[in-house]
C-alpha cells in the first residue's frame, strides 16, 4: 500500500483505480504475489497441507481400468503399452511467450532506471512482471504439463484480468474523464497483451483434466 502511494503520488490512494498508475501497480503486484506464494509452496520443508483439488491423485475410473487390465492381462509386454501423449507445442508456446515477456519487461525496467528521475519506484512494476513471467518459463521447462496445470491457470487468469483492467481503464478515462487517448504504440501493446494472456488462458483450459493409463487403449475409450 505504501509503495503504491509513493509510486503514484499523494493525490491517489492505493485503491483509487481512476489512476492508470494505480491500475498498473496492482496489475503487476497481484501476479507477482501469486508467483511468490507458488514458489514458496514448492519448497518441501515449508509446504503446507494442500487442499484436495490441488493434490495429485488417480481418478476412480482410471484406477478401475488399470486394475481390470492388470487382472486380465498381467504380462503385458512393455512395448505394447500405450505411450503417453505429448503436448510439446503447448509447452513451447508457454516458454516462448514467457521469455518474450520476460525480456521485454527487463528491457523496459532497465530503460526506466536510466531515464527516469525517480527510477526504482517507477520501474518496480516492470521488474515484478519480468519475474512473474519467468515462473511459467521455468515451470514448463522443468516439468512439461500434460494435464491442466492449475498454477498456470490461476496465473494466466490473473494476468488476463490485469490486462482487462489496464485496457478497460483507458476507455474509462477517455469516456468518463475526457482524458486524451494514449499513443498508438501504447494501445497496440495493451491490446496485444490482452490477446496474448487470453490465448494462454484458453490454451490451458483446452488441456485434458486427466489422461488414461498406459495399459488403456485410446480406441477403447
Amino acid at each position: 500500500m505504501v509503495v503504491a502511494v509513493e509510486l503514484c503520488g499523494p493525490n491517489y490512494g492505493p485503491l483509487d483505480f481512476r489512476s492508470d498508475c494505480v491500475r498498473s501497480f496492482w496489475a503487476s503486484l497481484l501476479p507477482f504475489t501469486l508467483v511468490l506464494i507458488l514458489t514458496l509452496f514448492s519448497i518441501p520443508f515449508i509446504r503446507p497441507k494442500l487442499p484436495f483439488f490441488l493434490k495429485t491423485f488417480v481418478p476412480l475410473e482410471e484406477a478401475e481400468a488399470e486394475a481390470l487390465v492388470s487382472q486380465s492381462e498381467p504380462n503385458i509386454p512393455h512395448n505394447k503399452k500405450q505411450p503417453r501423449p505429448t503436448f510439446w507445442r503447448r509447452s513451447l508456446f508457454f516458454v516462448t511467450l514467457g521469455l518474450l515477456y520476460t525480456f521485454h519487461y527487463l528491457s523496459y525496467f532497465s530503460y526506466l532506471l536510466v531515464d527516469v528521475n525517480n527510477p526504482f519506484t517507477v520501474a518496480l512494476p516492470s521488474l515484478l512482471l519480468a519475474l512473474t513471467w519467468l515462473y511459467p518459463v521455468l515451470r514448463t521447462t522443468l516439468k512439461s504439463p500434460q494435464t491442466v496445470p492449475y498454477d498456470l491457470f490461476v496465473l494466466y487468469t490473473t494476468l488476463f484480468s490485469g490486462a482487462v483492467l489496464n485496457l478497460g481503464g483507458v476507455f474509462y478515462d477517455t469516456g468518463v474523464s475526457d482524458a486524451p487517448w494514449p499513443s498508438v504504440p501504447s494501445m497496440v501493446a495493451m491490446s496485444l497483451n490482452l490477446v496474448a494472456t487470453g490465448t494462454l488462458t484458453c490454451i490451458v483450459l483446452s488441456m485434458p483434466l486427466a489422461l488414461p493409463g498406459r495399459n488403456v487403449n485410446p480406441d477403447d475409450i
